[in-house]
């Protein structure tokens, strides 16, 4: 089996982040963002992808990226 099949890129987008918020705040919401951890600290993602062709928004930044069965991380809620 391909280890290609789990690689995933947990990526940081400071415009998703910010349409996000501003979305969820019309609607009362506190949005509460992802966390992955990268050499003992947690850093906050916005999006996980397959391919870095995946992403959605220009100013995407790799914060991580590996096997996904063996990445520690939070899903957003």
């Amino acid at each position: 089996m391909s280890n290609d099949l789990y690689n995933r890129f947990f990526v940081f987008s400071q415009q998703q982040m910010d349409l996000r918020i501003s979305i969820e705040k019309k609607t009362g919401k506190n949005p509460k963002f992802g966390t992955v951890i990268v050499n003992g600290t947690p850093k906050v993602y916005t999006d996980i992808v397959a391919s870095m062709n995946q992403v959605r928004f220009a100013d995407s930044i790799i914060v991580t990226s590996g096997d996904i069965r063996k990445i520690k991380y939070t899903q957003p809620s």
